[in-house]
């Protein structure tokens, strides 16, 4: 099922108006809130894992209400619409064109939770209309039990709430049927399973089925109205009952009492990312569950980064003094590409016994709102020398633009000025434009900074030459450039010096490289974050960038500026030498192949900051640096295989897949009789646009592949045909 987005409308305030519902939010908003520290904290005070501060624990009564008062500052999410006029949460505003035609079990007993749990997964494998129909399972605030589940075709809230429960054996609360029925939000520990279709808007051709459906029993297009005739469990055994809207029967036994919690499921495939079916062996109602599949690193619960040394090289230990302590790791990464711009023509050779040039980028990925503005004022300083010559070149560059558009057609302009050496370029730089500017550069770096990631698609060019360029960057002996006819046009061919650093939402940051995963951008560059603050927490307070602090930082920039040649370091050497050794013996324990070819390009931009330390310093190594490389690069790691690490494992999957598969005929996958919607699934199986379907078919039927079969005595449209292959040009 191609679903074609996942929205709900929820109130994510502690302590919200439970009257007001922010309509089709984006899933990612519920992700964001269900990760929260606050939330996490709540959760525990209310099932009593937490103490609750001002309340004796010993004072049972006045837990429970303080516990009842808790669970009222959770944040709600409605269970069967999307959409509310005006935000307004009643029945009356539910917008019947959001209906979800989904719904919610709440069992709020906790002796029927782990038989509920298990018999929740029964009937998901089962051969009755509730195969497939598990959407969500999470423990309620109070550790009981929330069952989310597609409603059968034609089945209204209520009797799809009666009919489930009289199968999964649990009592049947009557309070969940109401169209505005929410229910408290839990934190991301508590959710036990997901399907990739929850709160999915469900396809056109879907929606169209199942409101004819309703409006066939004289319902609304969402189902509300007196039904004609009542559906429970038994009921669903006659699918023509409703002239075959149900699909599917229950069992005969499915009046029986809850199974005894020893039930044990022994396999059970469920979908818990977006990435791929995965397979579990869950074991009694321990609730034991190993994974052997590719996982979403979006839903996964992630570990902390981890935290910086507290000693710290004296350049790092200064460049971060005036930013607030969240802030810190982040700044750390995103001073290197502005530092190094610094150097000219200064080589340092690797373990591997190649030069490389000090070439670093960084990419801060952080929340909204989350600060990501923090890494400006230390970089605004270290630029200052730079931008100040850049001035002057820049300045050079106008008066001669304002000349040659004075003189027009006259044959007497004088050539482009000599040694315009501008090294900070616009972040919206045009190909040409950057490739004329890295010639003028005269071998020193170019540098921007982008407040978001895209700002890059400037550089496209034709194709998608900023990801050529990103590689080519860190490569060492690279070339790049064009060739144009045209006697304005630049030709050239250079060699990329560029440095910078990017800010963007992690969303965004993620979509970005999506496509280029296994092409190299994402291992050449250097990864930083910053994490979600408590919400209502105090705003981070930053320090003042003076005088003496620009004073304290010229040394390190001069020594910067005045280096040159191959520069030995064997203390940066031999790190070089025991992180390669500690990154492949980590990849030997945990067999991940991801980490162990992340860790090549990580060591290298690990090797070129120490470097860079080192040469600022005057030569001299400092005792932390060590400890801050060895975390920079863990770090660095941390952060790739959180937001990249399963997705780059997908690809290769799916590349490793196609190569084994080999060409394969897409009429070949079809059976000798097909539809319009088995042909359109097909082809987005396949990673192709379900939009040239219709083309696709016309082409066939035009080259004699494949031919209609006999229709009925009424019109019918391609989209509702059926297709016969004919085997005189298919290939069968």
């Amino acid at each position: 099922m191609a679903i074609k987005q996942q929205v709900m409308a929820l109130n994510p305030a502690r302590k919200g108006n439970m009257g007001r519902l922010n309509s089709s939010q984006p899933l990612y908003v519920y992700d964001t809130l269900i990760a929260q520290p606050w939330l996490k904290g709540v959760i525990a005070q209310i099932r009593g894992e937490k103490a609750i501060p001002g309340v004796d624990a010993g004072d049972e009564k006045a837990v429970k209400k303080a516990r009842e008062g808790l669970k009222r500052q959770l944040p709600i999410r409605a269970i069967h619409y999307s959409k509310f006029r005006n935000n307004h949460r009643s029945s009356e505003d539910a917008v019947p064109e959001s209906f979800l035609f989904q719904t919610t079990i709440d069992v709020d007993d906790v002796e029927y939770v782990d038989a509920a749990l298990e018999k929740a997964r029964e009937l998901n494998c089962s051969n009755t209309i509730w195969k497939g129909k598990l959407l969500h399972l999470e423990y309620s605030a109070r550790k009981k039990l929330h069952i989310d589940i597609r409603m059968p075709m034609g089945m209204t809230i209520e009797e799809t709430q009666k009919a489930y429960c009289e199968a999964a054996g649990i009592p049947y609360d009557k309070s969940c049927i109401t169209p505005e029925r929410i229910i408290f939000i839990t934190d991301k520990d508590s959710e036990i399973y997901r399907s990739k279709e929850w709160y999915g808007v469900l396809p056109d051709e879907e929606i169209k089925a199942r409101r004819e459906a309703f409006l066939k029993r004289g319902l609304t297009i969402d189902g509300k109205g007196t039904a004609r005739y009542g559906l429970l469990a038994g009921d669903c055994k006659s699918p023509e009952r409703l002239s075959g809207d149900f699909q599917g029967q229950i069992p005969s036994d499915s009046n029986h009492k809850a199974p005894s919690s020893k039930f044990k499921v022994t396999e059970f495939k469920v979908q818990i990312s977006k990435f791929k079916v995965t397979e579990f062996k869950v074991q009694s109602s321990m609730l034991n569950v190993q994974s052997n599949g590719v996982q979403s690193n979006e839903d996964e619960d992630y570990p902390a980064p981890p935290p910086m040394p507290k000693k710290l090289p004296k350049l790092v230990e200064l460049l971060i003094s005036k930013t607030p302590e969240i802030y810190q790791p982040a700044v750390a990464c995103a001073i290197f590409p502005p530092l190094a711009t610094h150097l000219w023509r200064t080589r340092f050779r690797y373990i591997d016994n190649v030069e490389h040039e000090a070439t670093l980028a960084s990419v801060l990925l952080a929340g909204t709102g989350a600060g990501k503005s923090c890494v400006q004022k230390p970089i605004d300083f270290i630029m200052e020398d730079i931008r100040k010559r850049d001035q002057e070149n820049l300045k050079r560059e106008k008066e001669w633009k304002d000349e040659m558009m004075r003189k027009g057609a006259n044959k007497d302009k004088r050539k482009r000025p000599e040694n315009l050496i501008i090294q900070e370029i616009d972040a919206d730089m045009t190909n040409p434009a950057f490739v004329m500017r890295t010639a003028e550069a005269k071998e020193h770096f170019l540098y921007t900074s982008l407040n978001e990631i895209d700002q890059f698609d400037a550089l496209k060019g034709i194709g998608n030459q900023q990801f050529r360029i990103m590689c080519l960057a860190f490569d060492p002996g690279n070339l790049y450039g064009q060739t144009r006819v045209g006697t304005q046009s630049v030709t050239e061919r250079v060699t990329i010096r560029f440095n910078w650093n990017a800010s963007t939402t992690i969303h965004k940051g993620i979509k970005y490289f999506k496509r280029v995963l296994t092409d190299g951008p994402v291992s050449r560059i250097n990864f930083c974050t910053i994490p979600e603050r408590d919400i209502g927490e105090d705003i981070p307070i930053y320090g003042t960038y003076d005088e003496e602090f620009r004073n304290s930082l010229k040394p390190y920039i001069d020594n910067l500026c005045m280096a040159s040649g191959l520069v030995e370091c064997k203390e940066a050497f031999h790190l070089a030498e025991v992180l390669k050794d500690e990154n492949a013996e980590f990849s030997r324990l945990s067999q991940d192949r991801v980490y162990e070819n992340l860790s090549f390009r990580a060591n290298v931009i690990g090797y070129l900051k120490a470097c860079v330390l080192y040469v600022a310093n005057g030569y001299q190594w400092e005792p932390e640096i060590e400890d801050f490389i060895r975390w920079s690069e863990r770090y660095d790691l941390y952060c790739k295989m959180r937001f990249f690490g399963d997705a780059i494992k997908k690809a290769e999957l799916e590349c490793d897949q196609e190569s084994k598969r080999g060409p394969a005929s897409i009429l070949g996958f079809l059976p000798e009789e097909f539809n319009y919607q088995q042909v359109e699934a097909l082809r987005v199986e396949h990673k192709m646009s379900a939009k040239g379907t219709m083309k696709m078919l016309n082409n066939w039927l035009f080259r004699g592949y494949i031919k209609v079969k006999e229709k009925d005595s009424n019109t019918q449209l391609l989209k509702y045909s059926v297709f016969i292959k004919t085997h005189s040009k298919s290939g069968d």
